[in-house]
C-alpha cells in the first residue's frame, strides 16, 4: 500500500490532466460522481482530492455546480 493517501494521488492524476489541457482555463473538472466511478474511489476521497486542488488555486468552487478551472487572469487562491 503506498504511503501517499489516495486523495493526494487522485489529486496528482487531475493535476497532470489539467496540465496536459483535458481542463482548459473556464472548464469544468469531473464531479465528485464521476471522479468515484472513474477512479474507483470514495466520495469523501473525490471530494477531498477536488479540495486539495482548490487549495492549490487549480480550481475553485461553485455553487451547487461542482469544480470549474478559474478562467485565465480571473482569479487567483
Amino acid at each position: 500500500m503506498s504511503p501517499v493517501p489516495r486523495y493526494r494521488r487522485l489529486a496528482v492524476i487531475l493535476r497532470k490532466a489539467i496540465d496536459a489541457g483535458e481542463y482548459p482555463p473556464g472548464s469544468r473538472l469531473p464531479s465528485e460522481k464521476t471522479s468515484t466511478q472513474t477512479y474507483g474511489v470514495a466520495r469523501e476521497t473525490a471530494s477531498k482530492a477536488m479540495d486539495a486542488l482548490a487549495a492549490d488555486g487549480l480550481a475553485r468552487h461553485g455553487s451547487r455546480r461542482g469544480l470549474a478551472r478559474p478562467a485565465r487572469g480571473c482569479w487567483r487562491p
